[in-house]
C-alpha cells in the first residue's frame, strides 16, 4: 500500500471527490483522511499519476 500527504481538504465531500477520481484513474482500496490528511492506495499507480490527480482536483501534496 502507497500513501501520501495531502492539504486543502476541509469535508467528506473534499475526501470523496478525491476518492472518486483515484478510483477512476485504477486505484485499489483508496482511503483518504481528511483528518490526518493522509491518503492510502493500493495498484498499479504510480505516485506521479496520483500527485497530478490530486492537483487535477485541486488539492496540493505535502512533502513528507
Amino acid at each position: 500500500m502507497s500513501s501520501i500527504k495531502v492539504g486543502g481538504m476541509h469535508c467528506p465531500q473534499c475526501s470523496e471527490a478525491v476518492k472518486k477520481a483515484l478510483e477512476k484513474a485504477s486505484a485499489d482500496d483508496a482511503n483518504v483522511s481528511i483528518v490526518d490528511g493522509v491518503i492510502n492506495w493500493s495498484g498499479d499507480l504510480d505516485m506521479e499519476d496520483v500527485k497530478r490527480i490530486i492537483d487535477e482536483q485541486g488539492y496540493y501534496t505535502i512533502p513528507n
